[in-house]
């Protein structure tokens, strides 16, 4: 299979793998067959057959016929309560109860689809008000209503939530109540050489956050002293940080190629991250090992082709634009009947590993929404 020219298998994929229904129609044996062309490890390739086998069968909630961006914000509408205090919203509709996450999603989303505008400016007001006064005093971080992740610390989700709820602070002009205290409780040279790249992809998303803190703060020297440490701990062979197995350290790496975009630099081989990042597309032209792609994998391996397209050969340049516009129909493909999209028509997502933002299989959530729709709006 890997001596067939990369040409061949990108019409393949260009020219066959049309919807994103094909997937699910396709029986266990043929789902297997697909696992066993992508360029796995023995071991990556068991996973992938308990995967396929436990996870991938039975009935996901249905598509719509046509993509339309308006739809998602009709989801997005659909997920707000009614509380006291307007700006409270739910993560997906089997969620009971408001997040914080949820909040701030909501009003990205709609942001981005140009859709605020469906609420009156004291709604806004009173949205923005309830998120500013979510800060937490002692620390300056944002921290959601249940933090109880099995799998992510309490320190990742609050950087996490407080980079987003700054974003929405300042696209209506409003100030923190509070300074970010966090940052003056860390030693930052001794916080860089802490890193541990054996996790690419929570380690390149602490990063992310802490560089978002940096440029929001104003803190110009911490931040080039930042960027400066990325340059010098890049793999030049793949333009990935961490010497592992590339698809993590792929993930990883679109953490750090958003801060060099928002520093406007160029990564030193991002040539090198785009060629390996082509090799890592699954054979159903999305992202996510063992198929139906995945909200984040699928945004991951998109950026990072868009970045590097300018500084790759001829031939590369036409392979990813033909693997970008397969994802782009793919995606517009997933939406659901209730204009959302799903992490992935197969899991059940607990975002950040948090219980309150839990979801059933294949259900429609706010997160997921979002970054497909941005994922969408990347490829041009």
């Amino acid at each position: 299979m890997y001596a067939v020219p990369k040409a061949v298998k990108f019409w393949v994929r260009q020219k066959v793998w049309k919807k994103a229904e094909w997937y699910q129609s396709l029986s266990i044996i043929e789902k297997l067959h697909l696992l066993f062309q992508a360029r796995l490890t023995p071991k990556q390739k068991i996973k992938g057959i308990a995967h396929i086998v436990l996870k991938q069968h039975g009935e996901t909630p249905p598509y719509r016929t046509e993509f339309r961006a308006q739809a998602a914000a009709d989801f997005v509408d659909s997920l707000k309560l009614p509380a006291d205090h307007f700006g409270q919203w739910k993560f997906s509709p089997s969620a009971v109860a408001p997040s914080r996450f949820a909040s701030c999603f909501a009003y990205l989303l709609l942001d981005h689809l140009g859709a605020l505008t469906r609420y009156t400016p004291e709604e806004r007001r009173a949205w923005v008000s309830y998120l500013q006064n979510c800060q937490n005093k002692t620390d300056g971080l944002w921290h959601e209503i249940e933090e109880n992740s099995p799998t992510h610390d309490t320190e990742y989700t609050a950087l996490q939530l407080t980079t987003l709820a700054l974003r929405v602070l300042e696209k209506e002009g409003v100030t923190p109540k509070y300074p970010i205290a966090w940052l003056d409780h860390i030693s930052f040279p001794t916080w860089l050489h802490q890193r541990n790249f054996s996790d690419p992809w929570k380690e390149g998303n602490r990063i992310l956050f802490m560089g978002e803190l940096l440029s929001h703060t104003h803190h110009a020297t911490m931040l080039t002293e930042l960027m400066s440490w990325l340059d010098e701990m890049i793999n030049p062979k793949t333009g990935f940080w961490g010497s592992g197995d590339n698809y993590p350290a792929m993930l990883g790496a679109y953490h750090q190629y958003i801060l060099y975009k928002k520093t406007g630099r160029r990564p030193s081989y991002i040539h090198s991250a785009a060629t390996q990042t082509l090799d890592l597309l699954y054979p159903d032209g999305l992202f996510r090992r063992y198929g139906a792609g995945g909200a984040c994998e699928d945004m991951d391996g998109v950026e990072i082709l868009t970045q590097g397209y300018p500084f790759v050969d001829a031939q590369t340049q036409k392979q990813i634009s033909a693997a970008l516009a397969g994802v782009k129909n793919r995606l517009k493909s997933m939406q659901r009947a209730d204009g959302g999209f799903a992490y992935n028509p197969y899991l059940a997502l607990a975002y950040s590993g948090i219980p309150l933002l839990r979801c059933a299989r294949g259900e429609s959530d706010i997160f997921s929404t979002y970054f497909r729709l941005l994922t969408i709006s990347a490829i041009t």
